[in-house]
């Protein structure tokens, strides 16, 4: 958002990295005291030695329009909830598909449409309703975070938040009109409450009396959910579908460490992005059996 995007380029700039925004390219020529030129639609231009494009993903849809199935309008191979394209004996999953008009360029929506169309192939119940796309990572050394409804689209929506310049910490959090659920965050700056936060969207938990204690600075914020507090079908993993049902049932199968969760159920052996909750996860279920756990 505004705001957010505001400080994140501050804190970008303070890297000695310049940064443009709201520019249109209109064409690349050549430069007088670079390589190329790039002129911007506001009259402006920049010159430089070196132009990177980072345009998406093009879905590799070929061979799907070589034998008649229904292309999107920008590409990629039409899929229904099974997977299933305009030829019912032929599926498509991954970044060729075209879902709902959207492509999914991230292995673990991958996962999740390559279950739905095995599920539809044994005779399972199983479905594709669209991928949860929160992220967070670290750009250029920043933390930076997105889940759920971040802009606040859906009719109704709240927001709290929390802007710390001196500090370059940013949070907002987006809740229902009854302000009792989550639906959506941005943080900058402070990742910590993310796996919180994200929880909290993905299972329905209810918010606490004060919503905007989720984002507020350790002394005035909510405790962080605890393992405890998680149903046992919330999803820890979402590269490989791992719930918190499943962890607990390799435990009670023998499992004692986290190395043998991750052998025993793939969890966090994808983008690794759950790994902190994952293991929060382990030491209380170990914990619950009297098991010590390993704080290495």
């Amino acid at each position: 958002d505004p705001m957010g995007g505001e400080l994140l380029k501050d804190k970008i700039e303070a890297l000695d990295v310049q940064v443009h925004t709201q520019k249109a390219t209109e064409c690349i020529e050549a430069g007088e005291t670079c390589r190329y030129r790039m002129k911007f639609s506001d009259g402006t231009h920049l010159e430089t030695d070196l132009v990177l494009f980072s345009a998406g993903i093009r879905p590799s849809d070929q061979l799907a329009r070589q034998f008649g199935l229904v292309i999107g309008e920008r590409g990629g191979i039409v899929i229904d909830n099974q997977c299933k394209t305009s030829d019912e004996n032929v599926y498509a999953i991954g970044e060729c598909a075209l879902w709902d008009k959207k492509i999914y360029g991230l292995v673990a929506p991958g996962y999740a449409m390559a279950r739905a169309a095995v599920a539809d192939i044994i005779g399972d119940e199983g479905e594709f309703a669209g991928f949860d796309m929160s992220t967070k990572l670290k750009l250029m050394g920043v933390e930076v975070g997105s889940i759920g409804d971040a802009h606040g689209r859906t009719p109704g929506a709240l927001s709290y938040t929390y802007h710390n310049q001196p500090e370059g910490v940013y949070k907002k959090l987006v809740v229902d009109a009854n302000k009792s659920l989550v639906l959506g965050a941005v943080l900058i700056g402070d990742n910590s409450r993310y796996d919180t936060l994200l929880q909290y969207m993905l299972n329905g938990i209810p918010l606490p009396d004060n919503p905007a204690s989720l984002i507020l600075p350790a002394g005035d914020a909510a405790p962080a959910l605890g393992a405890d507090a998680l149903p046992d079908g919330a999803t820890i993993c979402s590269c490989h579908n791992v719930s918190k049902g499943a962890i607990n049932d390799a435990l009670d199968g023998g499992c004692c460490s986290l190395g043998d969760i991750k052998d025993a159920t793939k969890a966090s052996t994808g983008c690794g992005g759950c790994a902190a909750l994952l293991k929060s996860v382990v030491d209380a279920g170990l914990e619950a059996r009297g098991v010590e756990g390993n704080n290495h």
